[in-house]
């Protein structure tokens, strides 16, 4: 058999055996790939009614369950038989379908058209999470616990913090596990990230040190260590030896098994390690202010251990080389769960994109050279990625680089991310200090961040703890905030799987970067007459923003952008044909998000067969309709493919059409 091709194979044994009788089905380039989703196909019929069990297994390193195993009745007739099923996390390789225990006395049967082909990625984890809600200030510790469509949190420490008590010198990694264990006894996941903001305090005897703090993320008194140094790489290299040793439940010098390690339940709720290069702080490269301390500068102090400054400072070579090295020790020695990694580690034409001026052509070259093999490993779904800098669309030409890594990698479903908004609904800060106001309102902020990472396929999206907080608050803002969360952690995930999805959906928008609407599973189709809005005022700085006149209120959290059809005019969308097909015969809903500012007219959509109807009634807010399907039967009804289009007999602005699926789809995962 090929996979994805229903190839005529007909399996029909002479007689009886009288024993459990056993098919494997097996293509030698077939293989499954973890959280990747699988649909298996195939008909069947016996001499008389019978059941038999159906199950993708691995043909390496063992027989292990790749996420079907399922018992089914057969009968007389031919009967169509059709498995959803997805790849555990953990377990993925060269795999084949089985088919047994037709039981004593099997009769004899009949199996036509085997198929198998890859339908769609979905991470089980995938969600809306907390970030940042545990470090520093504790004010919202709790807020994953306390909301039912937050999946997770961040597990965060500094270096530093996690040096024993007892011994300075070695680790201590249990607070991880005590917030890990709440995470699991709450049924939530969490991330787990290391980050370079403070070391132990025995560093500094033996790695090379700026007498000052060469950035805000330095938390440690004596100064700024010399990450590039080798004794930094080796300790770095060590610690992340011991942390993946705990937790991958292992003693200290992994030896064996340890009690007090994570366990085999609190490591599967790790969603994945939030992977940081510990340089300068938690995040940077260089000194927030002026270039790196020269060779000869009197700041440095050189411990007796240190054995000597080490290579000499190269913004190019010495962050490239140190990269490499603590990205291989992550590989090797963390769990085998996602790590994620930043974008910009990957798509390295950021630095050049941010920093144009700052390389040379050969520089320029060596790190373009970096950008392939490190893009290989996303490819491989080896590794995932995330942004910190993810705003309602892309601020600049080095953010165009990065939400190319989305497109390119997440939203097809090759590998996981996940996002995380700059600073906060209300205000961006520069590195300066500067405080520069949204141009759009809080609501409007938090919603439209959600969907541009919906529709850049990342499965992990994030909130800090405050903006979680706000939706507990029983006033307009909170109810915007809570509704627009709740519609993230419905489809977060769900991008590259169109056969299980809730749902698909366009916002309607242009904007000035990564233009169009944002979709999901669905697209508007192009020559319809019908304009952008709002028409953005010439001195607009997409960087910092001025503030735009939104379309509607502003206090609702739809109106950043939008599109006008005309009176009589039309507006078509194109649904994915996977998700099509998945709905056919059940229930949908259409929900469609319009701009409620006529007194006078109404508008039609033609859909599944269907023509309903919507009157306006100028309450100059923005309103929601949803139609019932009893049947779903969604099919084209014009050259273009359309499968629903909106009528209005006036101008009307919409900002969204979405189809709900009103059942859950049905499909199988590994018993683990």
């Amino acid at each position: 058999m090929e996979p994805g091709k229903e190839t005529a194979l007909l399996l029909q044994p002479a007689r009886p055996t009288g024993k459990s009788g056993t098919v494997w089905l097996s293509h030698g380039g077939l293989q499954i790939r973890r959280d990747h989703l699988y649909q298996v196909k195939f008909l069947a019929r016996a001499e008389k009614p019978a059941e038999f069990r159906v199950r993708v297994e691995q043909t390496d390193g063992g027989r292990g369950n790749l996420g079907l195993d399922e018992v089914v009745p057969v009968g007389k007739a031919w009967q169509p038989y059709e498995f959803t099923f997805q790849a555990p996390s953990r377990r993925e390789g060269a795999a084949r379908i089985v088919i047994d225990r037709f039981g004593k006395a099997s009769p004899g049967y009949q199996l036509s058209k085997p198929s198998i082909r890859e339908v769609g990625f979905y991470h089980p984890n995938s969600g809306l999470y907390a970030i940042w809600h545990s470090w520093k200030k504790t004010e919202h510790r709790d807020i994953y616990k306390e909301l039912d469509f937050v999946r997770g949190g961040q597990i965060v420490r500094g270096w530093g913090e996690m040096v024993s008590a007892k011994d300075p010198t070695k680790y201590d990694f249990s607070s991880i596990r005590n917030e890990l264990q709440e995470h699991v006894a709450a049924g939530k996941c969490a991330w787990v990230e290391v980050m370079g903001t403070s070391h132990p305090e025995w560093m500094f005897e033996s790695v090379p040190y700026y007498h000052k703090e060469l950035n805000r993320q330095v938390y440690d008194k004596k100064g700024s260590l010399r990450y590039w140094h080798p004794n930094y790489i080796a300790a770095h290299k060590d610690m992340l030896r011991q942390l993946g040793r705990y937790l991958n439940g292992l003693k200290p010098d992994g030896s064996g098994p340890d009690p007090d390690a994570v366990n085999d339940t609190e490591r599967k709720a790790i969603v994945g390690i939030r992977q940081t290069f510990a340089a300068i702080g938690g995040e940077p490269w260089e000194p927030e202010v002026g270039e790196m301390p020269g060779e000869d500068d009197p700041g440095w102090i050189v411990p007796k251990k240190a054995g000597g400054l080490g290579p000499p400072w190269h913004h190019v070579d010495r962050r490239l080389e140190y990269e490499d090295e603590i990205m291989d020790a992550y590989r090797k020695y963390l769990p085998p769960i996602y790590i994620f990694a930043r974008a910009e580690y990957f798509k390295t034409t950021w630095f050049i994109e941010a920093n144009p001026f700052k390389y040379s052509d050969s520089e320029q070259d060596r790190i373009r050279e970096k950008e392939e093999p490190r893009c290989k490993l996303l490819e491989d779904g080896e590794l995932g990625f995330f942004i910190t800098g993810e705003g309602i669309e892309p601020r600049d030409s080095a953010a165009d680089v990065l939400s190319d890594a989305f497109m390119d990698y997440t939203r097809t479903g090759r590998t996981v991310s996940h996002t995380e908004t700059v600073h906060g609904p209300e205000f961006h800060k520069s590195p300066s200090g500067r405080v520069f106001p949204r141009r759009v309102s809080p609501a409007q902020w938090i919603y439209w961040t959600s969907l541009i990472a919906l529709h850049e396929g990342a499965s992990f999206i994030t909130a800090r703890g405050g903006e979680l907080a706000r939706t507990k608050v029983d006033d307009e803002e909170g109810c915007e905030f809570r509704d627009a969360y709740r519609f993230t952690a419905k489809y977060a995930g769900y991008h590259a799987s169109p056969t299980v999805s809730p749902g698909a959906w366009v916002a309607m928008r242009e904007g000035l970067r990564l233009q169009g609407d944002y979709n999901f599973l669905m697209t508007r189709l192009e020559g319809d007459e019908n304009e952008a809005l709002p028409h953005l005022p010439g001195e607009f700085d997409p960087l910092y923003g001025t503030a735009i006149h939104c379309v509607g209120l502003e206090s609702q959290r739809y109106g950043a952008w939008a599109r006008k059809t005309p009176a009589n005019g039309r507006m078509r969308f194109d649904l994915n044909d996977d998700f099509v097909e998945s709905l056919a015969g059940t229930p949908a809903k259409v929900r469609v998000v319009y701009l409620d500012n006529s007194e006078v007219g109404k508008f039609t959509v033609a859909c599944s067969g269907l023509l309903f109807h919507q009157k306006l009634s100028k309450s100059q807010m923005w309103k929601e309709v949803l139609f019932d399907i009893p049947h779903s039967a969604f099919y084209p009804h014009d050259k273009d493919d359309a499968e629903i289009t909106i009528l209005p007999d006036v101008d009307l602005t919409l900002h969204m059409v979405e189809v709900q699926r009103a059942q859950p789809a049905i499909w199988h995962t590994a018993r683990q």
